[in-house]
C-alpha cells in the first residue's frame, strides 16, 4: 500500500491480507501516512515458508525452461521498465513472462490505482483486442495444497489487471503446486474469473471503502490465524 497526496496505489497483497485481517489493512494505513512505524518481528518459521516458496517458484521456471519448446521472458524485480518489458513480450507473443508487471494509472474505486506482479503470465489461443490472436492467463505459484480465499483475490486483482491491458478478461487464472509424483513434479488447478467476480468486487470495495477512512474507531486487534505471519503481531 502507497499513499501520496494524489493517490492511493493498492497490490494483490493488500486485498488478500484484508480477508485475513481488516485490522492489519488500518495499521498498513497508518504507516502508508506515516503516521506509525512498523514493527520488526523475527519469525524463523515466516523465514522458511518465504524460502521454500522461492524456491518452488525458481524449480517451476527451471521445469518450463527444460522443456525446450516455450520461449520465455524474465522481467528482472527491480527493473524500471518492468510494465514495458511486460507489455513488449505480450505484444510479441512470448509464451511465458516471468514476473511480468501489470498496473493501472487509476483504478475504478475511490481514485486508486492497483499494481500487480504475478509469478507467470502465459500464452493461450484465446483471441484478444491488443494482442490479436493471443491472449494471456495469470499463474501463480503456491506451496499449500488446499487453495485459499486470499490466493484466489490475488489472482483475480492480476486477472482484473491483465484485462485492461489485453482488452479482454482472462477466462481462466492458475494456481501450480508441487506433486509427490516424480514424473509429474507439479499440479496445476485452474479457476475460472467469472466464479469469483461478485466477491473480488465485494472485498475490493471493502478494502478501499476500509482505506478511505480518516479515523477508523471500530478497528481492533482480533487473534486470527494470520497472526502466525503478520509483521504487525508485536503491536497487536
Amino acid at each position: 500500500m502507497k499513499i501520496t497526496k494524489d493517490q492511493t496505489t493498492l497490490s494483490a497483497t493488500d486485498l488478500s491480507n484484508h480477508i485475513a485481517c481488516k485490522h492489519a489493512t488500518h495499521l498498513e494505513r497508518r504507516y502508508a501516512t506515516r503516521a506509525i512505524e512498523k514493527p520488526v518481528r523475527k519469525n524463523h518459521f515466516l523465514d522458511r515458508i518465504i524460502k521454500r516458496g522461492n524456491d518452488h517458484e525458481a524449480a517451476y521456471l527451471s521445469h518450463l525452461r527444460d522443456s525446450g519448446n516455450l520461449s520465455i521472458t524474465e522481467i528482472a524485480w527491480d527493473d524500471a521498465q518492468a510494465e514495458d518489458k511486460t507489455l513488449s513480450a505480450m505484444r510479441a507473443g512470448v509464451d511465458i513472462i516471468y514476473q511480468g508487471a501489470l498496473s493501472t494509472a487509476k483504478g475504478d474505486l475511490a481514485n486508486n490505482g492497483w499494481a500487480g506482479r504475478p509469478d507467470f503470465l502465459i500464452k493461450v489461443p484465446a483471441a484478444s483486442p491488443a494482442f490479436g490472436a493471443w491472449s494471456y492467463e495469470v499463474v501463480d505459484t503456491k506451496l499449500t495444497q488446499n487453495t485459499k480465499a486470499g490466493t484466489i483475490m490475488q489472482l483475480c486483482v492480476y486477472s482484473d489487471l491483465l484485462s485492461q491491458v489485453q482488452g479482454t478478461p482472462p477466462v481462466h487464472m492458475h494456481v501450480v503446486m508441487p506433486c509427490d509424483d516424480p514424473l509429474i513434479p507439479y499440479k496445476s488447478e485452474a479457476h475460472k474469473l467469472n466464479d469469483y467476480a461478485a466477491y473480488y468486487r465485494r472485498t475490493k470495495t471493502d478494502l478501499v471503502t476500509t482505506i478511505s477512512r480518516e479515523i477508523n474507531k471500530d478497528s481492533y486487534p482480533e487473534p486470527v490465524s494470520h497472526c502466525d505471519i503478520c509483521q504487525w503481531w508485536p503491536s497487536c
